[in-house]
């Protein structure tokens, strides 16, 4: 009987040496990735009436694999779309009627993913009044629907003591018990230092944001408002950026009263905003932790934080943060304008990329990304995380244990023949922009632009 260890007339060992040839053969072809790559979706294809155009926006992927994602369209504005399945689904799209009324235009902020198969986003309208996330609203979908239902909505749901909510803006994250954190934006009655452009309509003081708690039945109660005690003394003026976990603990970005109000990149011109320190509010103790604050000395001799936002949280208590560097503590003077990605985990913050680590696959590290979600984090300590690098590549990292390793980079091979040219969704033109996402079997999501024109959203798998 002819042996079944032979696959067409090889001897299995020599099969397994072959085998293992062309994989090293194909990881050399993309500059060393251990991963595959599937499009998810891709500028000019049309799902459900719409055409995706240039950017894609990656939200979250659960470890079923379901995704979201906020595609811009061709006709104009944003979308927000699931995949995991056969087909995409579309939650809403630019012009579509939302819950309450309103018509959805843009999302502000990565959209979030469930374990169920769910997702959460703030929509503005196509004609995003300033400051960006005046009358946006807050939506969710439940039991896997793909249908959204309301969270928040702006001029008519009511804050916890503080008449109601004037909109909101980056971003909206909910957890698989459908708890639903975002940044609200209200009628601030203390003093406050952020800036508010566009002088819109604020009667009894200054609009101002702070963290919501939105739980199943959608009873909606304060996390931190202006107002609210901060770690240190002072208090709370502004808060964005939150994130939960399946335990109720939430990070977020924050600005204390009595601090310098530093902008970054003229961001204050269009939206209200101060530059941020990283805090965690535990839910058993209800208490807040100060994490990555402004004028701290960071774990990299010589550099301070300058900024520090984008917390993602993982079930474990564990948090990753993208913070601008500057060599003084001095807040008055100028950063760096570079960022570097760290870990918080029992206690302690390390340094997972800075600029100037060579990086696997070629080139130094000039600066991570510059938004949130542009690190993230899953339950595994896995740090997925875009970067910019001295060669004019950029790259697309994964960190366990101190250790990185190349996911993606400019010139990778991807599926159908294509090959990335940058990670720059937002075409910004100032380096790696992409929000990626990573689950715990350790599938990310991001986007890239491609070489020959066009864009895709795209999903690395471990091989």
């Amino acid at each position: 009987m002819r042996s079944t260890s032979n696959v067409q007339g090889f001897p299995l060992a020599k099969t397994a040496f072959l085998l293992l040839a062309v994989a090293a053969m194909s990881a050399g072809n993309n500059g060393g990735s251990q991963y595959t790559f599937k499009t998810i979706a891709k500028t000019g294809q049309s799902e459900e009436q719409v055409t995706f155009d240039q950017y894609f926006q990656p939200g979250g992927i659960n470890n079923q694999g379901q995704i979201s994602f906020a595609p811009s369209i061709q006709t104009g504005g944003e979308s927000v779309f699931l995949a995991g399945g056969r087909n995409l689904i579309k939650v809403r799209a630019a012009g579509d009627w939302l819950p309450g009324g309103a018509k959805f235009g843009y999302t502000l902020g990565p959209v979030g993913m469930t374990a169920q198969g769910d997702t959460t986003f703030i929509s503005t309208g196509l004609d995003v009044p300033l400051p960006l996330g005046l009358n946006a609203g807050v939506y969710r979908t439940v039991l896997g629907s793909g249908l959204p239902v309301s969270v928040m909505l702006p001029g008519v749901t009511a804050t916890p003591g503080r008449g109601v909510f004037y909109g909101a803006a980056f971003n909206s994250q909910m957890n698989d018990l459908y708890e639903t954190v975002f940044p609200g934006m209200v009628c601030s009655t203390v003093p406050t230092k952020a800036p508010s452009p566009g002088n819109p309509t604020c009667k009894t003081g200054q609009l101002e944001f702070g963290i919501y708690h939105a739980n199943l039945l959608g009873q909606i109660s304060a996390v931190v408002e202006p107002g609210s005690v901060a770690p240190g003394g002072s208090y709370f003026d502004y808060a964005q950026v939150p994130f939960i976990n399946n335990f109720g603990d939430v990070a977020f970005d924050a600005h204390v009263y009595n601090e310098p109000c530093t902008d970054s990149h003229g961001q204050q011109g269009f939206r209200i905003f101060c530059g941020e320190s990283v805090y965690l509010k535990k839910a058993h103790s209800g208490g807040t932790i100060s994490i990555a604050h402004q004028g701290q000395r960071s774990p990299i001799d010589g550099n301070f934080y300058y900024v520090a936002f984008g917390p993602v949280l993982n079930d474990l208590g564990d948090l990753v943060f993208v913070a601008e560097l500057s060599h003084t503590s001095d807040l008055t003077q100028n950063s760096t304008g570079n960022t570097a990605v760290f870990l918080y985990s029992h206690g302690t913050t390390t340094t997972v990329a800075k600029p100037g680590d060579p990086m696997p696959g070629g080139g130094k590290l000039v600066t991570a990304g510059g938004s949130p979600n542009t690190a993230y984090l899953n339950n595994n300590l896995e740090v997925a995380f875009v970067g910019t690098l001295d060669n004019g590549d950029q790259g697309l990292y994964r960190w366990k244990n101190g250790t990185v390793t190349l996911v993606a980079k400019t010139g990778t091979a991807i599926d159908g023949g294509a090959a990335i040219a940058n990670l720059d969704d937002f075409d910004y033109g100032t380096g790696a922009s992409s929000q990626v996402a990573i689950n715990d079997l350790g599938q990310i999501i991001f986007a890239a632009n491609l070489k020959g024109g066009g864009g895709a959203m795209l999903l690395a798998t471990p091989r």
